[in-house]
């Protein structure tokens, strides 16, 4: 099977598979992929500020993931990130893509910001972020399951 191409997300608007994908995460009921694109519509998320960023997976049939961190929008602090949107389309599952996509983001973002958060409720999708080397935390009343600082060791873990 051909392995999906990853890069950075340079258009100005999102198209070229978004719906395809957003309506593929909807029909598992997940809604926060049509979140973003109202967001993005709104001009309240782009992923474009200073160390944002925002990875997409994509074959010449259209897009099969996308993984973005932008500044924590639940934060006061601009050095704090946030690993958000992380999809990968069900055909593609289990085998590595979303480690990846997120694994490009560390890359890109990493170094901007003290700390990236995160929240799952998926422990499947806990697991990928714990292997990477996110670390499990319990923040009462914060919306965040896991956390990485900067100088934690991020694993390639396959």
């Amino acid at each position: 099977m051909i392995e999906p191409e990853i890069s950075p997300w340079t258009e100005p608007e999102l198209r070229l598979g978004f719906r395809e994908l957003a309506d593929a995460a909807r029909r598992e009921g997940h809604e926060f992929l049509f979140r973003m694109e109202t967001e993005w519509r709104e001009g309240g998320l782009r992923f474009d500020s200073p160390g944002e960023c925002l990875f997409i997976a994509r074959l010449e049939s259209g897009l099969v993931g996308l993984s973005g961190i932008c500044r924590d929008p639940y934060q006061p602090r601009e050095d704090i990130g946030r690993l958000r949107h992380v999809y990968v389309d069900a055909s593609f599952r289990s085998r590595g893509l979303g480690r990846r996509l997120v694994l490009a983001c560390l890359s890109t973002a990493g170094a901007r910001f003290h700390s990236i958060r995160l929240k799952t409720l998926n422990p499947v999708a806990a697991g990928l972020y714990e292997r990477i080397g996110f670390h499990a935390v319990l923040e009462d009343g914060e919306p965040v399951t896991h956390v990485l600082r900067r100088g934690d060791v991020y694993r390639d873990v396959g």
